[in-house]
């Protein structure tokens, strides 16, 4: 099969595109098609980006940079790339992730609309995953703005084969949302469309806070005392309601040790390997907004 001559849906993750045209091949099983088409992965998870398969499926399509920006959520890590993702760049599967999954206090698993659901059945025949339902964090739809659900049994990797029309049962993927949420949501769907329209001012931000925070020094003694001074600091202003939501550390009723984020980000004596998920870095630049004119 040629992916080229096929088109993803609007704002159709590619994964989902991935997925569909599987469904479509006649192929026995899942595995087989990937292999036909040049991709072996078993792995798709939303905010999966740093991997062959997704360099793969943005080259076998026709425009890399339309590719990128309205069928993945690749601009926004370029916060925690700290550089610009090229539309010629091709390194994507050089970088790794970290393994983060289980730190967050929000939902990772794949996320829907009802209401895209039902005008893509009509529209389309089919439903499939939207990029922008996918934003790490983010609780409602970009276009109806109504509270994305998640499977009561979650959808966690598309290995599974399970388009969004085909999940049996849904929850919304928040059942409160207080005004500090929604201030949060507001400011990382600025973040995103900053990393589209500006991808070099979102790639500097990275380098900006560590500037501002006075972290750009070698000793790691130093940048803990530093992280140990600024921490109360970075959790007073994003709030309790906020910080639970962001990072699941803050939930639990007994911690082992004080949790802090800015060491873990900036003086863990275990150099953590791979790139952070970009919302690390969006918490911080939330803390930090006026000073990186950001407001």
């Amino acid at each position: 099969m040629n992916l080229a001559l096929f088109r993803a849906f609007p704002n159709e993750h590619l994964f989902s595109l991935l997925l569909r045209l599987y469904k479509l091949s006649g192929y026995g099983d899942f595995i087989t098609f990937q292999k036909n088409v040049g991709i072996q992965d078993r792995f798709l998870h939303a905010n999966k980006v740093f991997s062959s398969t997704a360099e793969k499926l943005i080259t076998h399509l026709e425009d890399r940079d339309e590719t990128i920006k309205a069928h993945s959520v690749v601009p926004l890590w370029q916060m925690s790339v700290g550089q610009i993702i090229d539309v010629e760049d091709t390194r994507l599967q050089l970088f790794n992730h970290m393994n983060e999954q289980q730190l967050f206090g929000f939902d990772t698993s794949w996320h829907s609309c009802k209401k895209c659901r039902q005008d893509d059945l009509v529209t389309y025949g089919t439903s499939y995953w939207h990029a922008k339902h996918q934003l790490p964090s983010v609780f409602e739809c970009y276009k109806h703005h109504c509270t994305l659900d998640k499977g009561v049994e979650p959808v966690k990797n598309l290995f599974t084969e399970i388009l969004p029309h085909q999940v049996v049962a849904w929850n919304p993927v928040l059942s409160r949302i207080s005004g500090d949420l929604k201030c949060w949501q507001s400011f990382v769907w600025k973040i995103d469309a900053i990393s589209h329209n500006q991808p070099s001012t979102v790639a500097d931000i990275k380098h900006r806070l560590i500037e501002l925070l006075g972290l750009n020094i070698q000793s790691l003694p130093k940048r803990k005392a530093i992280c140990e001074l600024h921490n109360p600091h970075f959790e007073s202003a994003l709030g309790p309601v906020l910080i639970k939501y962001i990072f699941r550390d803050y939930t639990r009723s007994t911690q082992r040790g004080k949790t802090n984020i800015l060491s873990s980000m900036f003086a863990n004596i275990h150099k953590a390997q791979g790139v952070r998920n970009p919302i690390y870095w969006v918490a911080l630049a939330y803390w930090q907004r006026a000073k990186l004119g950001l407001n």
